[in-house]
């Protein structure tokens, strides 16, 4: 990658464990997003990203390692995050529907891919929003999933990590779990919370099951529940 290309623009985010910066290409013009992670991060995962778009993705346009960093070059995505725009307003339940679907073709996508990729962060802060469309972004603490090797970082938000995460088994359905806590979060600032809270209350307590065996165990059982409980209504 060709650092000198990219021109920082603004600093967008500062934390101990990264910098994000917005900056311009400097012969096409546009604008990318730089993130500088102070530590060394699997670079298949970015590579698979990469290979592997999506519509609720940031495409990655290319990575590499720095003096003990890691440097990501990303698609700059306008919005805010649904953490704000919650804190503004309530949903509809059109706008419920809509980002759950939306989350589970992602998630469903990166779980797919060979390997699986194990997103860890799902949470509000980590979803964009922009006139109605998500995009699932931070990908810091995210995995290549294979069955047969633990975690080495036993990391996630507190009240959005499934138990097993803390004890580096952490796989698809960790991200369920998360999902299941999310979809509460936004049951309890929704028009009509009294109604859809009765008909996804069965969703929210199959997913968020502390025994990983009581979960479901994929995106797309979550889904068909999700679709028949939601329809069983009219909004």
């Amino acid at each position: 990658m060709r650092q000198e290309l990219y021109d920082e623009v603004a600093l967008l985010f500062h934390s101990e464990e990264k910098d994000i910066f917005l900056v311009q290409h400097m012969i096409e013009n546009l604008f990318y997003v730089k993130k500088v992670i102070r530590n060394h991060q699997d670079l298949e995962l970015y590579e698979a990203l990469k290979q592997d778009p999506h519509r609720n993705l940031a495409n990655v346009m290319d990575y590499t390692y720095s003096y003990d960093k890691t440097i990501v070059i990303e698609e700059f995505i306008n919005g805010c995050t649904l953490d704000f725009q919650i804190s503004q307003r309530k949903l509809y339940p059109k706008e419920v529907e809509s980002i759950m679907l939306q989350l589970f073709s992602v998630i469903s996508h990166i779980h797919n891919l060979s390997p699986p990729i194990i997103h860890r962060d799902i949470k509000p802060e980590n979803i964009l929003i922009y006139q109605g469309h998500i995009t699932l972004i931070d990908f810091e603490i995210s995995k290549l999933y294979y069955a047969d090797c633990l975690d080495i970082l036993k990391r996630g938000s507190i009240g959005y990590a499934a138990p097993e995460q803390y004890q580096g088994k952490s796989n698809q359905q960790s991200d369920i779990y998360a999902l299941g806590i999310l979809l509460k979060e936004i049951i309890e600032v929704s028009e009509e919370r009294n109604q859809i809270e009765k008909v996804l209350s069965p969703v929210v307590n199959i997913s968020t099951q502390l025994d990983i065996s009581k979960r479901y165990f994929c995106v797309e059982d979550m889904k068909k529940d999700f679709l028949q409980s939601f329809h069983h209504k009219k909004w």
